[in-house]
């Protein structure tokens, strides 16, 4: 079951960068095939190499200790994960406006 989820959950990591798997292991210190079995739950990274990648895909791992599964995530449909990634790439102040606009259609 833990190795389901985070396979999942690096999985949809991975899916959000917009690095390859390869320069994803290269920048945690792995061979690329290892980040493949992690995805694929083949094995569990390390825990300090699991805090190494998420902090790298921009996973928050203060909430993963709640996290059941990732079907909530699986949810996002193409546009989505495209938004996502293009806040992601905005500055923080394109960042402020985005969240400001957003806040504005709420109301």
């Amino acid at each position: 079951m833990l190795a389901d989820v985070i396979a999942q959950v690096i999985g949809f990591g991975i899916e959000m960068s917009d690095m390859s798997v390869k320069e994803i292991a290269k920048e945690i210190g792995v061979n690329y095939r290892q980040v493949y079995r992690w995805r694929n739950g083949e094995t569990l990274p390390d825990i300090l190499t699991f805090f190494k990648l998420c902090e790298l895909l921009k996973i928050d791992i203060s909430k993963f200790h709640t996290l059941k599964d990732v079907s909530d995530l699986s949810l996002l449909d193409k546009k989505e994960i495209r938004l996502i990634k293009y806040y992601r790439r905005c500055s923080k102040m394109e960042q402020d406006k985005i969240i400001k606009i957003i806040q504005a259609l709420e109301e």
